[in-house]
């Protein structure tokens, strides 16, 4: 019976054996860890929030403050701090940082330390628009209307005259010169 049972381990692929026992222990050791960072997760509490601006060039100047985002944020939805991160609404923290006319794309995430990330692109103006009545406004790479910012006058082309805010037609010709104006680099230099 014992030279059976030594045949048998033998025959036995014990590399296979080795390696499907060690995916295995590996399988369940990652199950386990993402069980308790889960878990460790929905007890962390919010140590507060910060806020990063995206400015993609150099000479981009902002049009809105970090203090604009925590008062919009605190004024909203209340203090963030102390509570648990499972319990915030990420995405009504987003949508309360978007109606901010100044933003264009906003993200928000937690870190594992409990800190609230909020990164904000701000949006571009393409021209300044001033109205017959003294009424400015900027309009913005992708040709929506944007308010002027008490922080910042971007140096855009201006254009004024016999201008209505509700005149699409009109704020699309300005748009498409607007786009030319920047894309030519004659144009632009001046």
């Amino acid at each position: 019976y014992g030279m059976i049972v030594l045949k048998k381990i033998k025959e036995i692929n014990f590399k296979s054996v080795f390696k499907t026992t060690g995916w295995l222990l590996s399988t369940i050791g990652l199950l386990m860890a993402m069980a308790f960072v889960n878990r460790t997760r929905n007890e962390q509490l919010c140590t507060g929030f910060e806020v990063r601006m995206n400015y993609k060039a150099e000479n981009e100047h902002p049009f809105i403050d970090k203090s604009d985002i925590f008062n919009s944020v605190l004024h909203q939805i209340g203090s963030l701090t102390g509570k648990p991160l499972a319990a915030l609404n990420l995405i009504e923290i987003e949508n309360t940082v978007s109606k901010n006319n100044m933003v264009h794309r906003v993200e928000v995430s937690t870190t594992i330390t409990g800190k609230v990330m909020i990164y904000i692109e701000q949006r571009k103006p393409l021209l300044r628009v001033v109205t017959y009545q003294g009424f400015g406004y900027y309009i913005d790479i992708f040709g929506n209307l944007m308010p002027l910012s008490p922080r910042y006058t971007a140096r855009v082309p201006v254009v004024n005259g016999n201008i209505f805010r509700g005149d699409n037609d009109l704020h699309r010709q300005l748009f498409i010169l607007g786009k030319f104006i920047r894309e030519d680099d004659f144009w632009k230099s001046l």
